[in-house]
C-alpha cells in the first residue's frame, strides 16, 4: 500500500462525515460487503461507526489505491475506528461520477 499521510482539511473531513450520515448515500465494495459479512457488522454500524471517529478527532489519513478495482490510482481514505471492542481499519473513498456523491466502502479490516 502507498504510504499514507494525515488528512488536515476540515472541510474534507466534513464530507466524509456527512455522506457516512446518511448510508443511503454510502455504497459498499464487494470486498468490503464480504469483509462485514465476516464480522456481522452492517453498512449503518460502519457509518456510524465513522461518524463517531470523526466526532471524536480521530485520525483520518489518505493515499491513493494500487490495490482496489475500480478505484486504482484515486485517493482513499483511512479511518481506525472501534466497534465493539474490535479496532478496525476502514478505508473508503468518494464516488463523485455521479449527481449526488456517493461515499464508498472499500475495505473494513481488523487493524493489526
Amino acid at each position: 500500500m502507498p504510504k499514507s499521510t494525515p488528512v488536515t482539511d476540515k472541510t474534507l473531513i466534513g464530507r466524509i462525515r456527512a455522506l457516512a450520515s446518511e448510508p443511503h448515500r454510502v455504497a459498499v465494495t464487494r470486498s468490503a460487503r464480504g469483509d462485514m459479512t465476516a464480522r456481522s457488522l452492517t453498512k449503518a454500524g460502519v457509518c456510524e461507526a465513522i461518524c463517531d471517529h470523526i466526532d471524536g478527532c480521530g485520525p483520518v489519513d489518505q493515499s491513493i489505491t494500487d490495490t482496489a478495482a475500480g478505484h486504482i490510482g484515486k485517493p482513499v481514505y483511512q479511518l481506525y475506528p472501534t466497534i465493539e471492542a474490535e479496532d478496525l481499519f476502514i478505508k473508503v473513498g468518494i464516488d463523485e461520477s455521479q449527481s449526488q456523491p456517493t461515499l464508498v466502502l472499500i475495505s473494513v479490516h481488523d487493524r493489526h
